[in-house]
């Protein structure tokens, strides 16, 4: 977590975000840079998050692909809707599913791990995320590597 008291109302900032591990040694390759706008008046109001909400159902690449042992999926909605993302292997049969609820409109961030329904990790290969929302499906692939 970090605090930055030292911005200012209507100013775009970016971050990078590095994980590093138990002895806060920087791990290669995991990094993101994130951008911030500070919209004024000690936080956003519900007009300016909308506003950032994607003007159709949206998902992106995983990241990273190919993967080891976990992946983000970043998905939008652009309106307040019941939503399903779940993941599949290549016969289509569901091995997870990573969210299936109401949720405002917005942009999502969900981690896999890896693993089945029942907690154990799934095989090397290619696997299917797909979501459903407003009555539209985005499917897409992703490779992990054990």
């Amino acid at each position: 977590m970090c605090d930055d008291y030292a911005v200012e109302d209507w100013v775009d900032y970016y971050y990078r975000v590095v994980v590093v591990d138990e002895l806060d040694v920087p791990r290669s390759g995991f990094s993101q840079v994130i951008h911030v706008f500070a919209g004024g008046g000690g936080g956003p109001d519900r007009s300016s998050i909308l506003s950032n909400a994607p003007q159709d159902l949206t998902l992106d690449n995983n990241f990273p692909n190919p993967f080891n042992p976990t992946t983000q999926i970043k998905f939008g909605l652009p309106t307040s809707t019941h939503v399903r993302l779940q993941i599949m292997n290549i016969r289509g049969q569901i091995v997870q599913v990573l969210v299936d609820d109401e949720r405002p409109a917005g942009w999502y961030t969900v981690t896999w791990d890896g693993k089945n329904e029942s907690g154990i990790d799934v095989a090397s290969g290619i696997y299917l995320y797909m979501i459903e929302a407003d009555n539209k499906k985005i499917l897409k692939k992703m490779t992990i590597i054990r």
